[in-house]
C-alpha cells in the first residue's frame, strides 16, 4: 500500500517543481557534509548531485511525458502560417537566450554583479565546511544573517574544483516551466497564453540580467512561484515547503511577510462583508489551512531554526540586523564587541536608503517610470532597471483590477501585489526587490488580457531579441577562455599561494569586513577560491 501511495504520488508530482528537491536535498546534504562527510578545502562531495539526478530520473519513469508534450504540440496546431514563423523566431531567441546563461553557469563567480556571492553567499559555507563547524566566523557580519538558502544550494556550488553556478540555472528553468503552468491556469487553460508569458518573463530585464549568475533573486523567485502554482492546484504539504524556504531566505522577508498577510487579510475581511467575492485564486478550507500550517511549522525547524539560534545567540536577535539590541546576546563579549554589533547592525538597517529618490509623492509618481529605464550608464537608482516588459504589463494589470472590483469581485493577488509593492517602497526600494511582484503581474496581465494582439506578440519577442543580445554582451569577455582565466587577480593570486597569509599581503578586500561586530582576521582560505592539495 505505502509502495502504490508512493508511486500515485510520484506520477502526479509536476517536473517543474523538481528545484524544490534540490532545495530539500541541499539543505540536509549542508549538514552532512559539514559534519558527517568532512572533505577538506571547503569542498563538498557530489552527494547532493547524485541524489538530485536519481530523483530526475525516478519523476521521469513515473510522469506521462504526453501529459507536458501535448502542451507544444497543441501550440502548433490549428495555427497560421504566420503564427508559426513568429513562433519559430520566438523558439530561435529561447534557443540562444538559454544557451548562453547554460554556458555562463558552467564558469566560477566572477563578475561584478556576482560580489554578494564572491562575499558570503558562496564563501561563508565554504568557510564553515574548511572549519568543520558553524559556530560564528567573527569577521563576517553577513554569517549571522538568515541565509538558508546559501547553504542549500552551497553541496552543488561547491561540489566541483571551483564553485559553479549550474543549480541556480536549474531554479531559473524551473522559473519558466512555473510561469507557463500559472499562465496556463489561471487563464483558463490558454496555451498561446502560457507561451507568451515565458516569453514577456524572460523578456524581463530584471530576470534576464541573473540568469547564468551566482545570484539567489531567481532561486527565490521560484520558491514564491512554486508556492502558488501548489497552493492554485491543492497540494498544500509541498506549498509549504515551498513557501518555508522563501519565508526564511532574507531576514526582512518574514516581516515583510506577516505585514502583507495582515493587510491583505483586513481588506478581505472588509469586502466580504460588503457582498463582494474573491478572484483569482482560491482560500483553503479547514483541512488545508491545517495541513499547510503544520507542515510550515515542521519544515520551519530543519530550514530556519539553525540561523535563528546562531543570529540569537550572538546578537539577542533572530533576526538580525532586526531588533538588535532589545535583548542581550546569549555570549558574553566585551561592552565594546557590543557597542560595535550595534553600530553595524544600523548601518546594514541604512543600507535601504541607498536606493531610489527617496519617499515623496512626486518621487513615488515618477518611479513606476523610473524603475523600468537606465538613468545612469546601465543602472538607476533602483540598482539596475527592470525593462520594458514591465511597462507592457502595467496597464492591463491595473485594468483587470478595476475590472474585477466593478464586477464586485476582490482579485487577491493583485491585492497582494499592490500591498507587496507598498512594503518594497517603504522599505529597501532594491529593484531586484521587486522580481516577485514583477513576475506576478506579468502573469495576470498575460492571463487576464481580453485579447493578445499580433501586435502584442512582437513586441515581446522584440524585447526578447533586445534581452538576448545583451544577454550575449554581458558575457561576451568570456567566450572560450578557461575557467581559471575568467578569475579575478586576486582569486589567481590566493590559488598560486600554498600557506595562509594575512589579509594586507593579498590586499584581499571583503565588502562586509569594514561591517564585522568583531576584530577581523582574514586569510587566504577565507576566500571562495582555495588551491586544492
Amino acid at each position: 500500500m505505502a509502495f502504490k501511495n508512493l508511486k500515485s504520488t510520484l506520477k502526479n508530482y509536476p517536473l517543474t517543481h523538481l528545484p524544490t528537491f534540490a532545495l530539500v536535498i541541499g539543505a540536509i546534504s549542508f549538514w552532512l557534509e559539514l559534519y558527517v562527510i568532512r572533505l577538506p578545502l571547503g569542498h563538498s562531495s557530489w552527494m547532493a548531485w547524485v541524489v538530485f539526478i536519481f530523483c530526475l530520473l525516478i519523476l521521469v519513469c513515473f510522469r506521462a511525458w504526453k501529459l507536458n508534450f501535448k502542451y507544444y504540440k497543441d501550440l502548433l496546431v490549428d495555427k497560421s502560417w504566420g503564427f508559426k514563423a513568429i513562433l519559430a523566431i520566438a523558439a530561435l531567441l529561447i534557443l540562444v537566450y538559454l544557451s548562453v546563461g547554460l554556458y555562463a553557469s558552467f564558469f566560477p563567480p566572477h563578475l561584478v554583479q556576482e560580489s554578494d556571492a564572491l562575499t558570503y553567499h558562496i564563501t561563508l559555507p565554504r568557510q564553515h565546511l574548511i572549519r568543520h563547524s558553524f559556530a560564528h566566523i567573527t569577521w563576517s557580519t553577513p554569517d549571522l544573517f538568515l541565509l538558508p538558502l546559501d547553504y542549500a544550494l552551497s553541496p552543488f556550488e561547491l561540489s566541483t574544483l571551483w564553485p559553479n553556478k549550474v543549480i541556480q540555472f536549474v531554479f531559473f528553468a524551473g522559473c519558466l516551466g512555473l510561469v507557463f503552468h500559472l499562465v496556463y491556469l489561471l487563464s483558463g487553460k490558454s496555451v498561446r497564453r502560457s507561451a507568451i508569458g515565458v516569453l514577456a518573463v524572460m523578456a524581463c530585464h530584471g530576470i534576464a540580467i541573473q540568469v547564468g549568475l551566482a545570484m539567489l533573486d531567481l532561486v527565490m523567485l521560484y520558491c514564491f512561484l512554486a508556492f502558488l502554482d501548489s497552493f492554485l492546484a491543492g497540494r498544500w504539504a509541498l506549498a509549504a515547503i515551498e513557501f518555508t524556504f522563501f519565508f526564511w531566505s532574507k531576514a526582512f522577508i518574514p516581516p515583510q511577510m506577516a505585514v502583507i498577510g495582515i493587510m491583505v487579510g483586513i481588506i478581505l475581511w472588509g469586502a466580504l462583508k460588503r457582498g463582494f467575492s474573491h478572484d483569482e485564486i482560491p482560500i483553503p478550507g479547514p483541512r488545508g489551512r491545517k495541513i499547510f500550517i503544520t507542515v510550515f511549522l515542521a519544515a520551519s525547524l530543519g530550514v530556519a531554526l539553525p540561523y535563528l539560534v546562531k543570529s540569537f545567540y550572538y546578537t539577542g536577535s533572530p533576526l538580525y540586523p532586526f531588533g538588535v539590541g532589545f535583548l542581550p546576546p546569549l555570549v558574553q563579549c566585551a561592552p565594546d564587541h557590543w557597542q560595535s554589533i550595534l553600530q553595524r547592525a544600523g548601518e546594514c538597517l541604512s543600507e535601504k536608503d541607498r536606493y531610489g529618490h527617496g519617499r515623496s509623492i512626486i518621487a513615488f509618481i515618477k518611479h513606476f517610470w523610473l524603475i523600468a529605464v537606465p538613468e545612469k550608464g546601465v543602472n538607476n537608482v533602483f540598482d539596475y532597471p527592470i525593462g520594458l516588459i514591465y511597462l507592457l504589463a502595467l496597464g492591463p494589470f491595473f485594468g483587470h483590477a478595476v475590472s474585477s472590483l466593478k464586477s464586485k469581485k476582490l482579485p487577491l493577488l493583485s491585492l497582494m501585489i499592490m500591498v507587496w509593492w507598498m512594503t518594497w517602497w517603504w522599505g529597501s526600494q532594491q529593484s531586484r526587490f521587486l522580481l516577485v511582484p514583477i513576475c506576478l503581474m506579468i502573469i495576470l496581465s498575460i492571463s487576464f488580457l481580453p485579447r493578445i494582439s499580433r501586435i502584442l506578440i512582437v513586441l515581446v519577442i522584440m524585447i526578447l531579441a533586445l534581452e538576448a543580445v545583451s544577454l550575449i554582451n554581458a558575457h561576451r569577455h568570456d567566450w572560450g577562455k578557461s575557467y581559471f582565466s575568467v578569475l579575478r587577480d586576486k582569486d589567481k593570486k590566493l590559488l598560486e599561494t600554498k600557506s595562509p597569509l594575512e589579509n594586507s599581503e593579498l590586499e584581499l578586500n571583503f565588502p562586509d569586513a569594514a561591517f564585522s561586530p568583531f576584530p577581523v582576521t582574514v586569510r587566504h582560505s577565507d576566500s571562495v577560491y582555495v588551491l586544492p592539495h
